[in-house]
């Protein structure tokens, strides 16, 4: 049985130099609302509407007085270059992976790119084990952002053709996956 008092918060807050906890501000949510509707391929038209986003946003980064009835962790990357999102976090179970990028080519210059993926893998590894997780899962349509899934130890899991639409173009959405055996 899980228990939370074993979690090691200090390891999941460690400062890497591609990745901080992230300390929503309004500006940088209103930021973020920005990239998510306006963003290549972030989000689909049908939730692309801002009263929309800015429910989702809401639900992922409620005021300190507002109930939540689930557990995500949220990663700056960069200098505020991307966010990396562990979502709906179910300890000994599963939870969901968003990473958006929008100063990605400057991150994946030269070394600072193997340098991102090993700090990322890390990071996914130590979400892993401190919650006891067997899977860990995320969606695209962005075929860029499947490589950079499989440089993570990512694995395809499946398609949906036509599950993604963007400014009215219909793209496959992507599945993907990090499985964990238990024991």
């Amino acid at each position: 049985m899980f228990n939370p008092d074993t979690i090691d918060w200090d390891k999941l807050k460690k400062e890497y130099k591609y990745f901080s906890v992230f300390y929503p501000t309004d500006n940088k949510l209103r930021f973020l609302a920005d990239k998510l509707i306006h963003g290549y391929l972030n989000i689909s038209d049908e939730d692309r509407i801002p009263e929309k986003v800015r429910g989702s946003l809401l639900y992922y980064f409620p005021p300190s007085d507002y109930p939540t009835v689930h557990f995500s962790l949220f990663y700056e990357v960069g200098d505020f270059d991307g966010i990396l999102g562990f979502k709906n976090i179910l300890p000994e179970f599963k939870c969901s992976l968003s990473l958006i990028l929008w100063g990605g080519e400057r991150l994946f210059k030269s070394m600072k790119g193997a340098e991102l993926i090993k700090e990322g893998k890390d990071l996914i590894n130590i979400i892993m084990d401190e919650f006891k997780l067997r899977r860990i899962e995320s969606e695209t349509p962005y075929k860029r952002m499947v490589e950079l899934g499989k440089l993570l130890n990512f694995k395809v899991d499946g398609s949906q053709k036509y599950a993604f639409r963007w400014n009215g173009k219909l793209y496959t959405k992507f599945h993907l996956a990090i499985t964990k055996d238990g024991k």
